[in-house]
Order: structure tokens, then sequence, then C-alpha cells
């Protein structure tokens, strides 16, 4: 089992983000460039095992770039868990589009119509949605684009107290970041 495998059952999560805030990011730009390359030209196992120890070396690129090939399944099985995971330690690293990605990931059961139910009529849950709002509105205060125009959607499909609950927690983790 690789460690990678390991951290994907959040067994190591805190030990991680430790270990990646202590490290100087050393990883050269041409490293992820090549694993961009591998995966822009289908090479998707390349692609993963250069990432994966750029994410180790705290790599923002690599680690984001490495929770989109989860999330499409791009030569890999769909694995939302670990683009979740990953999309998590790239928000905590502030990167403004995994704070967005983050976000979304929360809101994966809104369905086309913005119901707030999924395929399988499952209610999308009170906490996802407050951790939805809150990094989204992370993102939207990083400066992302599409965030502020998402937060306007959400705000218009649930409740004005799940709105005040979601904004007090975006505020207390805009404050404490690594306790989101």
């Amino acid at each position: 089992m690789t460690i990678i495998t390991i951290l994907w059952r959040g067994k190591l999560f805190g030990l991680l983000m430790l270990f990646i805030s202590l490290l100087p990011n050393s990883a050269v730009a041409s490293d992820y460039k090549t694993g961009r390359e591998a995966a822009v030209a289908g090479n998707y196992e390349e692609a993963i095992s250069i990432w994966e120890e750029l994410v180790l070396e705290g790599n923002v690129l690599a680690t984001y770039s490495l929770a989109q090939i989860y999330q499409n399944g791009l030569g890999v099985l769909k694995d939302y868990e670990k683009a979740r995971t990953l999309f998590h330690i790239a928000a905590l690293l502030e990167y403004p589009d995994a704070q967005y990605a983050l976000g979304q990931h929360y809101f994966s059961l809104l369905g086309a119509t913005g119901s707030m139910s999924g395929g399988s009529g499952e209610s999308t849950t009170r906490r996802d949605i407050i951790k939805g709002y809150t990094w989204l509105s992370i993102a939207a205060k990083n400066g992302h684009a599409e965030a502020p125009k998402l937060l306007n959607q959400i705000e218009g499909l649930v409740s004005a107290d799940l709105v005040i609950e979601a904004q007090r927690s975006a505020k207390n983790c805009e404050d404490y970041l690594i306790k989101c």
C-alpha cells in the first residue's frame, strides 16, 4: 500500500498537512510541466506518478491537478473521496481554484433543477451545505471569479437561517483556515 493510499483513507491527513507545511516548495516547475504534458497526451499513469511525488513535496498545482484526475476519472476510476481530499489539501494551501472546487464538491448532490437532493433522492445534508458555502466564500474572498455567482445561486435555494449559519462558518474559517 502506498503512502498516498493511506492518506486517502484519512488516517494521516493531519500528519500530511503538518509535513507539507514544514517542507520548502522544492518541486521544480518542469516536473509539474512534465506531468501536465503526460496528462494532455493521455498518459495519465505517468502524470499520476509524477504528481503524487509532487503532492508530498507540497506542490499545490500538482495536488489540484491530481484531484481533477480522480474527480473526472481520467485513466482511473472516478474517486470522489480522493478528489475531495486532494482539493482540501490544495484549498488549505490557499489555492482559490481548489477552494472553489471543494465548495462545489460539497454541493455535488444538487441536481440540474437546483433542488437540494441528488438523483438517489437523498437530501444534501445541512453540514455539506455549510461546508460548501464556507469554501465558496473563501474562494470568493481570494478572488475566484465564479464563486460569488454560485454563492448567490445557493442563497436563493436555502433558508435564510442556513445562510447565516454558513456565513458564520465561513468567517471562522477565514480566521482559522486549518480548522476547515
